[in-house]
């Protein structure tokens, strides 16, 4: 660690006069730290209506003096010197800077001091103007305040505070951006020890006063962004923090706004450490101030928006950092930011970032231009902003400039190297920019060397030391981008020279990288909840609970050695220094052995929290004969399949569809599998020739280590978990016309299913976590069910006042009959539980299947109110062998607030139990089963990420490790009836059958005789052969075993 300037030396006199103000806190549990952390809104509205409610600029206005009737210069100095202060507070960028500028020319003409006037001047185009003069104007002034032995004793006709300390910290932090730290780290110990000089009289007796609190807290500003620059992430935090809570305790020498400020840092420092839902919090409260106090048209609240813009970006939401990065470009424009105002084009630049991450190469290119003509003036800020901007290189990389991208990502690198170190993620990710351009550039050799330095390093789990609560919602797109690369690299190297030179398998490597890549992906937001359901495991959550202790130690002596090191450099005790970084290597060890531990004792909980890429070998070890494993990478330009064999050779392709093609065309199939439609008559044709299309690019090329398998396990990535592959025509086939019931032209399609079993895993390596399960136990009961809640009042009395009509009971004309899915209404409100339409089909599905499975139905079926979240936590679900929910499925986004999947239950009112009618993934997470079967038969439960790139990190996952060996979830939203037969016949197999067996014979029983029979009048009504009613079910997990 860089040990740090004195300057630091503001916080422990700042802690000594905050401590005897402050209460004493009461240390929280981490437990309880996750309960209180509160997710922001799930878009920006909120900021958008308080900029359009904000005051202009936060009620100062730019009060226009008189000029002075003298032609003195000191006069007419002091005029345009008030002037232009009078301009800054009322955000009029141009003007502040304009009417500083003329006091400065009128003051250089007296004897007047000018290191006051040149820090505003400074300070003011830091704001609104040029970079480069901002630098120069205070550097001039740290030049004049050298030899100045103390405030009192210099006399100023422009005074602040400030105006002996802020100049060098402020330069420090320039510095700083530009990336040169050395300069930065000179600037700050030159202002430290001018702020030695300044102590009064007495030592501590003074600590308090205004002017010496403010600048202890510019030096603190600049020291923690310095830290935070060179990588030191954990240490700028804890600096952060403390500079909030000693600027919050009102010392009296600091504005509002400085606190806006320090929160839009703390913003950006979380999201430096992938915590992006706690620096949205943070950028949502400096925003939220800065537009209380400043008002929306001020430079300052548009340099404080912009921590919102960016780690909105670092969350791919790029349509709402678009929206909000052209608002902070307004503001700036407005309040008449000079057009060569390094930070207007900086949020130029974060508009091109998101412009670019639309695939809108043509207007992100059109912003680099603009920045680029008009930082013509300021050719070093301009060099700065250019020569090693990696987004600008990724940019140029996709349009084709090589060279251009080449020479900009060497530049970065060799930044990056100075910043943060060779071994630092952010050093690494720049590497992998710079391999891609050499392997676009065609030096094989070169992008294979630093491939090999980057991905090792960007292939490590997030650092022990960091709490996975808050951490992104998304897997970082550049590391999916670069490991996608150096795969697509190493397909093309074998049976070269470059794969016998370096001793490797290229084929073997990159099929555990690409486990890495869809670890990464699939690894959403399920950490929180695993450590929630860790609790109720009493072994599992003593090491957890441990876990955390070490994680929470490492972050207090990481406090505790910044507050060491915050000492003048000549006082600092190196011995306490080295003690501390003794002791966090000690933790990090004991982490270390205690994640080894959970690996070794609790491996469902490992598979959940941290899954392991798995080798070729390995895989192919968990397989059995007559199986086959298909695994699927979709990078950005090119699908890359593996099918491995249980015995012989592994197949291997790499096709040119990259995955904007591949979601267009499992977005085109899936309009016939979930129309939207109103009647049978609406649903549209499937698409075969796209499907067949389909299977031609993805199965025909591996064909040869899949084809002798019975059972297939497919490891989907990206929009393919959304298809079933099953569904897929493994020949050539129109669609004949319709010579029977509806429908049934689609019997004649020869589907994969006709010929193999389709089985999913969330993981390669899931498959033999399953297969390492002890058998259930004989005894438990066959089979409990839920369904047909009653979500409200109103559908309780209706329940009860009449006998169920089921839909087979309605006479209709056949292609305008309705057609009932199970889906919610998209976007009801928090309370609206009770507008989710009744399913009274599903309670002859649940009474169906436990008929089939000799199950007790007055015991172990729960109907109407009796289908509670409270009845389902209550029961022991240890003991049944396979458990049904038949419910509509609710994703993020179908109720106001629903930030996680869940299983919509009775309403709390109608049951008579506590609780909010949902079954929610951590309420699940926390369940105890040791189901052979979980089925949830419910809409989108495969989908629970909302992303459409993961089909098993929704509720299935949760199942999955709560104790379920397989899954049957939903892709899409079932039709009821159709469903309800399908449940009920695979249940019905013998038990000599095993689960993927099963399910393959129940669809083809599905597709070839299964019909929907009006029971009124007798006649055959529509065939359930469109795979919209076959093929909604997919199995998950482990396709063995017996059925029942």
């Amino acid at each position: 660690m860089r040990a740090t300037s004195l300057s630091l030396a503001i916080v422990l006199g700042l802690l000594a006069s905050a401590c005897q103000s402050a209460p004493a806190r009461t240390a929280m549990s981490p437990e309880g730290l996750r309960n209180v952390f509160v997710p922001p809104p799930r878009t920006i509205d909120d900021i958008i209506t308080l900029m359009d409610q904000a005051p202009a600029s936060g009620g100062a206005r730019a009060t226009v003096l008189r000029a002075p009737p003298t032609a003195r210069l000191e006069a007419l100095a002091e005029f345009h010197y008030k002037q232009g202060i009078a301009a800054g507070r009322a955000g009029r960028a141009d003007q502040e800077i304009d009417d500083l500028t003329r006091a400065l020319e009128y003051a250089r003409q007296t004897v007047s001091p000018l290191y006051t006037l040149l820090f505003t001047l400074g300070s003011a185009e830091r704001q609104g103007g040029s970079q480069l003069r901002a630098i120069e104007h205070l550097r001039e002034s740290t030049k004049q305040t050298d030899g100045l032995s103390g405030p009192w004793i210099v006399a100023s006709r422009y005074p602040r505070d400030r105006f002996l300390v802020a100049p060098g910290a402020d330069l420090a932090v320039e510095y700083a951006s530009l990336g040169d730290v050395q300069a930065a780290e000179a600037a700050l110990r030159r202002a430290a020890h001018k702020y030695q000089s300044t102590w009064p009289p007495g030592g501590n007796g003074r600590w308090t006063q205004p002017a010496f609190v403010a600048d202890r807290l510019l030096l603190a500003n600049a020291e923690m962004i310095l830290l935070n620059t060179t990588g030191h992430h954990a240490e700028a935090e804890a600096l952060c923090r403390k500079l909030i809570t000693l600027v919050s305790a009102d010392h009296g020498a600091q504005p509002r706004p400085w606190l806006d400020e320090l929160h839009a840092h703390l913003a950006l420092i979380l999201a430096r450490q992938g915590r992006l839902l706690e620096a949205e919090n943070a950028a949502r409260n400096a925003a939220r101030g800065a537009l209380a106090n400043r008002g929306r048209h001020s430079p300052a609240t548009a340099w404080t928006l912009r921590s919102l813009v960016w780690v909105l970006l670092e969350q791919q939401r790029y349509g709402e950092a678009e929206r909000l990065a052209r608002v902070v470009i307004d503001i700036f424009e407005r309040t008449g930011t000079a057009p060569d105002s390094l930070r207007l084009a900086t949020a130029r630049a974060d508009l091109a970032r998101a412009l670019a991450a639309q695939g809108r190469d043509a207007e992100s290119l059109r912003e680099y231009t603009v920045i680029r003509a008009a930082l013509g003036r300021d050719p070093e800020s301009r060099r700065h902003f250019f020569d090693a901007n990696v987004d600008y290189a990724e940019l140029l990389l996709k349009t084709g400039s090589v060279d251009d991208a080449l020479a900009t990502l060497t530049a970065a690198l060799e930044r990056s190297r100075r910043l943060v170190g060779d071994g630092h993620r952010e050093t690494a990710e720049v590497r992998g920019s710079l391999a891609r351009a050499y392997a676009a550039k065609g030096d094989v050799g070169r992008a294979l060397d630093e491939f090999a330095e980057a991905v090792p390093i960007l292939s490590r789990r997030l650092s022990e030391t960091e709490d996975d609560t808050a951490r992104s919602r998304k897997p970082d797109p550049r590391f999916v981008v670069i490991l996608g690369a150096y795969i697509g690299l190493l397909a093309d190297i074998r049976g070269t020279s470059h794969e016998r030179t370096r001793g490797i398998d290229a084929m073997a490597e990159a099929f555990r990288l690409a486990d890495a890549v869809r670890t990464r992906t699939v690894q959403r937001a399920v950490d929180a909840n695993a450590v929630r359901a860790a609790v109720h495991r009493p072994a599992l959550a003593e090491v957890v609970r441990r876990q955390q202790d070490a994680r929470n130690q490492i972050a207090m002596l990481y406090e505790q050695l910044a507050d060491v090191l915050s000492q003048p450099r000549g006082e600092q005790d190196s011995g306490a220094a080295a003690e501390l970084k003794r002791r966090i290597e000690a933790l990090r060890a004991t982490l270390n052995a205690l994640t080894v531990k959970v690996e070794t004792e609790f491996p469902a909980y490992a598979e959940l929290t941290n899954p392991k890429p798995v080798t070729l070998a390995q895989a192919r070890e968990t397989l059995r004969p007559g199986e086959a494993l298909v695994a699927t990478l979709v990078t950005r330009d090119r699908t890359f399949v593996w099918a491995v064999p249980h015995a012989g050779a592994v197949a291997f392709a790499a096709t040119p569809i990259g995955a904007a093609e591949m979601e267009t065309t499992v977005v085109t199939l899936r309009k016939a599998l979930e129309p939207g439609a109103k009647t049978l008559g609406d649903i549209p044709d499937f698409d075969l020739d796209v499907a067949h299309g389909l299977y031609r690019t993805l199965l025909e090329p591996v064909r040869s280590g899949w084809h002798d398998a019975g059972v297939i396990f497919v490891v989907a990535d990206g929009a393919l978990g959304q298809l079933p592959l099953a569904l897929l025509p493994t020949r050539a086939t129109m669609l004949p016309p319709e010579s029977g019931a509806l429908f049934s032209n689609y019997r004649q399609v020869p589907w994969l299913a006709r010929t193999h079993a389709v089985v999913v895993l969330p993981s390669v390596g899931s498959l033999a976590t399953l297969r390492a399960l002890p058998a259930g136990d004989a005894s438990r009961r066959p089979f409990v069910g839920f369904g047909d809640p009653w979500f409200s009042q109103e559908q309780a009395l209706a329940a009860a006042g009449s006998p169920t009509r089921p839909r087979d009971a309605v006479a209709l004309t056949t292609r305008s009959m309705p057609l009932t899915l199970r889906n919610a209404p998209r976007g009801l409100g928090g309370s609206d539980l009770h507008r989710l339409p009744p399913l009274p089909e599903t309670a002859e599905e649940i009474q169906s299947i436990a008929t089939t499975m000799q199950a007790d139905l007055r015991r172990d079926v729960f109907v109407g109110a009796r289908a509670n979240e409270e009845t389902v936590k209550r029961l022991d679900l240890t003991g049944y062998r396979v458990i049904a929910f038949a419910t509509h499925g609710l994703v993020p986004g179908d109720l106001a607030g629903l930030t996680q999947p869940a299983l919509a239950l009775s309403a709390p009112d109608v049951a008579g139990v506590d609780g909010d009618g949902l079954l929610t993934l951590d309420e699940i997470l926390a369940l105890r089963l040791n189901a052979d079967w979980v089925v949830l038969s419910a809409c989108n439960t495969a989908a629970g990420d909302g992303t459409g790139a993961d089909a098993v990190s929704g509720l299935g996952r949760a199942f999955f490790y709560a104790g379920a060996r397989a899954l049957l979830v939903s892709n899409w939203r079932v039709e009821t009836t159709s469903a309800r037969a399908l449940t009920t016949r695979l249940f019905r197999q013998g038990s000599s059958v095993s689960r993927a067996r099963a399910l393959q014979a129940t669809m083809q029983w599905m597709i070839d005789e299964a019909e929907y029979v009006d029971v009124e009048t007798g006649t055959v009504a529509f065939s359930y052969a469109h795979p919209i009613f076959w093929a909604p079910f997919t199995l998950i997990g482990d396709g063995g075993g017996d059925v029942r």
